[in-house]
C-alpha cells in the first residue's frame, strides 16, 4: 500500500505542482490588481487642521527594501514588522511649523514600537522645536512606555486613556545564553577573537554575562538613560531626579491611587488628562474644527501631509553628496536597510566623480559586520578625500565596530550624546558539529592530497593548521583596526588600546575619549561638510540604489514564492504569536542566527551586537 501511495504522489506530483504555481500567479496577480489601483490622486491640506503623526512599528533610519510579493505574503502572516523612517517624521515637523494651514500636531504614538536613543532624542527635539511656531501639541495614547513616554513628554498637553497606565522601565540589557544547550547537542563552537569587552560571541561562551561586559553595558546605558530622564524632566518642568523617584516608587503609587494606573499616571503628573475617545476628539476639536464626517476633529495623516507638501527645496548651488550605510554591513551588494560594501562603495564612487559634488557627508546606522566590506568601504572615503573632497560622519544610533572602522576615513565625525560607537574589536566564529553527527551515529572521514585540503569542513573538528591561519588573521585584522583609528584620532597605539578591546561608548564619552569630533546631529554634520569645502551656496543630495521597478520587484516575488510552490523552499512564514513570546522568539532566532548570517570571506567580523538597546 505505502508503495502504490508513493507511486501515485510520483505520478500526481507535476499536477499538484501546477495547481500551486496557478494558485500563486493568481495571488500575485491580484497582488499587481491591488498595487495598481493603489496610486490615488495627490492630496491636498485643508484649511484648519491638526498633522497626526502616528508612526508605525520601529522608527529607523532607512526603510529596508522588501518586495511588494513578499510583503502581501509576510503581513497575511504577520511576520514582518513594520518600519517608518526618521526623515519622514523630521520633515513632517519642519514642514508644518510654517505651515498656516496646520494649527496643531497630535502625537498618536499606540502603534510605535520602539527605536534608537539618538532617534528618539531627535524627534523630541524636532517636536520642541515645532512648539517654537506657538502651536499646540497633543499626545493622546491608550498607555506609554518608555519610547512613547519621551515624545510625548514634549507635547503641550499629554492625554491617556482612563484605563491606561504610563510605564517607565529604564534601559536594560538581557540576552539568552547557549552554552549549556550547546555542550548536550555536542556543537563545537571555535572562536577567534581579540579585545578583552568583546561579547558578542558570550552567548555561545558562557551561561552568564561577563564582569566585563557587564561594566561595559552599565556604562554606556547609564549615560543613555541620563539623557532620557534629562530631556523628560527639562521638557515637563519637572525637578533632576523625579524619572527615577518615579520609578522607584510606582508600587506605591498605585496603591495609593486605589490600584488605577490611570489616575497614578495624573497624580504623578505624568499626563495632563485623562479622556475617552470621543472626547479628546471633541477636545481637539475645540482647537482645529471637528468633522463631523469622520466624527473626529480635522485632520491629516503623516503620510497624505508629505505627499502633499512635497519638498521642493532648491537644487541650486554645490551638491553635498548623502551617502547612508545602515544596517549590518555585509560584503557585496545588498539592498536599502542592509549596508552593502560593493554598494555603499559604488555611491561613494558615484558621489566622488560627480563634478557637481563638492563634500560628503556619510551617515552611519551600522552595529558593523564584515570586516572585508567595512575596508571595501573605507578605502572609498579614502580615495574621496585623495581628490580633495571633504568627508564628514553622521552617526545616527548606532555607529560601532565596523561603523566605526568605516568612520576613520573622515575629516570629522559628529555623534549625538547618546550614539552607540565605539566597539573597536574583532573576532571569528566557526561552530562545528562532530559531536552532534556523532550522537546521531554520523561519522566523516575521507581523503585529500594534503592536510587541509577539505579546508572548513564544519561536520568534523576544525583543522588546527586553519585554526590557526584565522586567528592569525583576526590579530591582524584587530592591529588593522587600531591603526586606522591611530591615524584618524592622532593617538598612539597604547591610547587606542586602551579605549578599544571592544568596549561599547556612549556618544558623550566617546567625545571625551577622542573617538568623536563633536555632539550633534545630521543638519550640524551638513553645514560642517559645506563649511569644510568652502561652500555657502549647496543643497543636500541623497545619494541612494536604485529602486527596482514594480515588474521586477513582482518578478522577484513571483520566482520565490514559485519556488515555494514546487516544494524547493519551505517558505514557511512565522505564526503571528502574542507578545511577548514572539519577541523572545525573535531575540533568540536573532542570536542563532549570527552563526550563519554574516559572509566576511576571511571570517573576520567587526560587529557590535550588544549594542541592540532600543527605547520600547
Amino acid at each position: 500500500m505505502k508503495a502504490v501511495l508513493f507511486l501515485w504522489k510520483i505520478i500526481t506530483w507535476p499536477f499538484r505542482a501546477l495547481r500551486k504555481v496557478v494558485g500563486t500567479v493568481l495571488s500575485l496577480f491580484l497582488v499587481l490588481a491591488v498595487v495598481a489601483g493603489s496610486f490615488p490622486s495627490k492630496p491636498s491640506v485643508p484649511d484648519q487642521v491638526a498633522l497626526v503623526i502616528d508612526p508605525i512599528g520601529v522608527i529607523v533610519e532607512q526603510a529596508t527594501q522588501v518586495d511588494p510579493a513578499d510583503q502581501f505574503f509576510n503581513e497575511m502572516f504577520g511576520s514582518t514588522v513594520p518600519e517608518t523612517e526618521l526623515q519622514d517624521v523630521l520633515d513632517a515637523l519642519d514642514r508644518a511649523a510654517d505651515d498656516d494651514r496646520v494649527d496643531a500636531i497630535v502625537l498618536s504614538l499606540d502603534n510605535l514600537l520602539g527605536a534608537g536613543p539618538s532617534t528618539m532624542q531627535r524627534i523630541a527635539q524636532a517636536i520642541d522645536s515645532f512648539k517654537d511656531s506657538g502651536k499646540p501639541v497633543y499626545s493622546i495614547g491608550n498607555g506609554y512606555g518608555d519610547a512613547q513616554y519621551l515624545l510625548a513628554s514634549q507635547a503641550n498637553e499629554i492625554i491617556m486613556h482612563p484605563f491606561g497606565a504610563v510605564f517607565l522601565t529604564g534601559y536594560g540589557r538581557y540576552r539568552s545564553y547557549y552554552l549549556d544547550l550547546l555542550e548536550r547537542i555536542e556543537v563545537t563552537v571555535n572562536v577567534f577573537r581579540v579585545g578583552t569587552f568583546k561579547s558578542a560571541l558570550e552567548p555561545f561562551l558562557r551561561n552568564d554575562m561577563s564582569p566585563a561586559a557587564r561594566e561595559a553595558n552599565m556604562g554606556y546605558m547609564s549615560v543613555l538613560w541620563d539623557n532620557y530622564t534629562m530631556a523628560v524632566e527639562t521638557a515637563r518642568s519637572m525637578p533632576t531626579g523625579s524619572i527615577n523617584t518615579n520609578i522607584e516608587n510606582v508600587a506605591a503609587n498605585v496603591e495609593a491611587a486605589g490600584g488605577n494606573f490611570a489616575v497614578a499616571a495624573l497624580e504623578t503628573g505624568l499626563v495632563d488628562s485623562l479622556m475617552h475617545q470621543d472626547e479628546y476628539r471633541a477636545h481637539i476639536g475645540e482647537v482645529v474644527g471637528f468633522n463631523d464626517d469622520i466624527n473626529s476633529f480635522n485632520q491629516i495623516g503623516l503620510h497624505d501631509y508629505l505627499a502633499a507638501t512635497t519638498d521642493d527645496a532648491s537644487t541650486s548651488g554645490t551638491e553635498i553628496a548623502v551617502i547612508t550605510a545602515a544596517g549590518t554591513i555585509v560584503d557585496g551588494e545588498a539592498p536599502a536597510g542592509t549596508a552593502g560594501g560593493s554598494t555603499i562603495a559604488r555611491l561613494i564612487q558615484e558621489a566622488r566623480t560627480n563634478d557637481d559634488v563638492g563634500a560628503i557627508v556619510l551617515r552611519v546606522d551600522s552595529p558593523g559586520g564584515s570586516a572585508f566590506a567595512s575596508e571595501v568601504i573605507r578605502r572609498e572615503l579614502v580615495v574621496a578625500r585623495e581628490q580633495g573632497l571633504p568627508v564628514v560622519v553622521s552617526m545616527g544610533d548606532l555607529a560601532a565596530s565596523g561603523g566605526y572602522w568605516i568612520s576613520t576615513a573622515s575629516d570629522e565625525i559628529w555623534a549625538s550624546p547618546t550614539t552607540i560607537t565605539g566597539s573597536i574589536g574583532i573576532f571569528g566564529m566557526i561552530p562545528t558539529f562532530e559531536g552532534t553527527l556523532g550522537l546521531m551515529g554520523i561519522s566523516r572521514d575521507g581523503v585529500g592530497t594534503t592536510d587541509i585540503a577539505v579546508g572548513i569542513d564544519v561536520g568534523q573538528e576544525i583543522n588546527p593548521v586553519i585554526a590557526n591561519l584565522i586567528q592569525q588573521s583576526i590579530e591582524d585584522g584587530y592591529e588593522k583596526f587600531i591603526e586606522r583609528v591611530m591615524e584618524a584620532r592622532d593617538m598612539t597605539f597604547e591610547e587606542v588600546d586602551a579605549i578599544a578591546q571592544g568596549r561599547v561608548w556612549a556618544g558623550a564619552t566617546a567625545l571625551e575619549l577622542g573617538l568623536v569630533d563633536q555632539l550633534g546631529e545630521f543638519e550640524d554634520a551638513v553645514a560642517s561638510a559645506a563649511a569644510l569645502a568652502g561652500l555657502e551656496d549647496y543643497h543636500v543630495q541623497h545619494y541612494l540604489e536604485p529602486a527596482k521597478t514594480l515588474p521586477e520587484q513582482l518578478m522577484e516575488g513571483f520566482s520565490s514564492q514559485a519556488m515555494i510552490a514546487l516544494g524547493l523552499d519551505d517558505g514557511l512564514a512565522a505564526a503571528q504569536l502574542p507578545q511577548p513570546i514572539s519577541a523572545e522568539l525573535a531575540r533568540t532566532w536573532s542570536d542563532l542566527h549570527l552563526l550563519t548570517e554574516l559572509n566576511d570571506p576571511n571570517h573576520a567580523y567587526v560587529i557590535c551586537l550588544e549594542c541592540t538597546t532600543h527605547s520600547q
